[in-house]
């Protein structure tokens, strides 16, 4: 399921929820349990970042290296 901007913060608030960002392309927001609560294109993940919104937690390890991982900013 295709997810925007709005839905996104609010999906973020859920402190059970990261979002997971794949290099160079879209990213998915993930519960801390694997289930796939929605996508986002490139430039929503963008945006969502240069708005300081999310907080970087850490990269993926082995075969997921290309995965990096945030939260929602606290403010």
């Amino acid at each position: 399921m295709k997810i925007y901007f709005n839905e996104a913060t609010k999906l973020l608030k859920d402190q059970n929820n990261v979002l997971v960002r794949f290099e160079y392309w879209n990213g998915i927001i993930r519960s801390k349990h694997g289930e796939e609560k929605g996508e986002l294109s490139t430039k929503m993940v963008d945006k969502l970042i240069d708005k300081n919104k999310l907080e970087f937690i850490c990269d993926g390890s082995g075969l997921l290296n290309h995965e990096k991982y945030y939260k929602i900013a606290q403010s």
